[in-house]
C-alpha cells in the first residue's frame, strides 16, 4: 500500500503513485482548512462515532447496555474527517463510486 506523511497527516491509498498521494494529502489538508476544522478534533470525533456504532451493534445483539447518543457536534467533526478522505481520494484520481478505494487518512503517530 502506498503511503505519504506531510508532518501531520498520514495517507495510504492502495494503488496510488507518489504524485497521486502528494495531490491527495494536499487536498485533505485543504478540506480541513477551508472548513475551519481542527484535524485532531475531527479524527477524535471519527473514532468516537466508530466506537458508538460498535456499541450500538453490541446493544442490538443484547451483549451490552444501551449506548449513549453521539452529539451533533461530534457527528459534524466526524463528517469533516470523512469529507477530507473523499477530497483526498478524488484528488488522487480515484472514484469511489466506480470501485472500492482501500486506504486510510489519519494523523501521523507521534
Amino acid at each position: 500500500m502506498a503511503r505519504i506523511e506531510d508532518g501531520e497527516l498520514s495517507l495510504e491509498i492502495e494503488g496510488a503513485t507518489a504524485d497521486q498521494l502528494r495531490s491527495a494529502v494536499a487536498a485533505a489538508r485543504r478540506s480541513f482548512e477551508e472548513a475551519g476544522i481542527d484535524m485532531v478534533a475531527a479524527f477524535a470525533a471519527q473514532a468516537q462515532v466508530d466506537q458508538a456504532y460498535q456499541a450500538e451493534l453490541a446493544w442490538e445483539q443484547g451483549a451490552a447496555a444501551e449506548p449513549a447518543e453521539v452529539s451533533a457536534a461530534v457527528l459534524a467533526l466526524s463528517d469533516a474527517a470523512d469529507a477530507a478522505w473523499t477530497a483526498a481520494v478524488h484528488a488522487a484520481g480515484f472514484d469511489p463510486g466506480e470501485h472500492l478505494v482501500v486506504g486510510q487518512l489519519g494523523l501521523v503517530a507521534p
